[in-house]
């Protein structure tokens, strides 16, 4: 789709780094004015958001190297250049949910109550960021000739190019 944003100075944008970005502000945004609605300090919703986004980062990152250690093996370093791709949702959601939970317990946070605030926050930025991952075209489905299949054409697209394929 439109793996890059634009180019500056060279200082190349991509659009899925935007996206994510764009996803964690309004979902912090939706989910402290929500928190305030009920109660619950902005600066807990805050610095809850910012545990959470960063515990999501190093546990995707750390399930992808586990599951491709040899390509880590030789060049330990490399394990934190996350700019060069490599994150697993599932990892990131595991390490979010154990954090989030401590974080919670830790502050004497209401869990029903504080899940049920930062819960659409969290889904509304997921969203904007998988805009980000389809422009990126590093989540595609299978071959497809349905009228909604889209064809990655750019060079820098992750998915296959020239073959309509079942959006994701």
């Amino acid at each position: 789709m439109h793996p890059v944003l634009f180019k500056f100075k060279g200082l190349t944008i991509h659009t899925y780094g935007v996206l994510v970005a764009l996803g964690f502000l309004i979902g912090i945004t939706y989910s402290i004015r929500k928190g305030k609605k009920e109660g619950i300090e902005s600066d807990k919703i805050f610095d809850l958001a910012f545990y959470l986004i960063l515990s999501a980062i190093i546990g995707s990152r750390a399930l992808y190297v586990l599951m491709n250690f040899k390509d880590y093996s030789k060049e330990p370093l490399r394990m934190l250049m996350i700019w060069e791709g490599g994150l697993v949702f599932y990892g990131g959601l595991i390490l979010a949910v154990i954090v989030g939970f401590s974080y919670m317990k830790i502050k004497k946070m209401e869990f029903w109550k504080t899940t049920d605030v930062m819960a659409p926050g969290i889904a509304l930025g997921h969203a904007i960021g998988r805009l980000g991952c389809f422009n990126a075209g590093c989540c595609y489905g299978k071959p497809s000739h349905v009228a909604w299949a889209v064809t990655f054409r750019d060079p820098q697209s992750l998915a296959p190019k020239g073959i309509p394929l079942h959006p994701v």
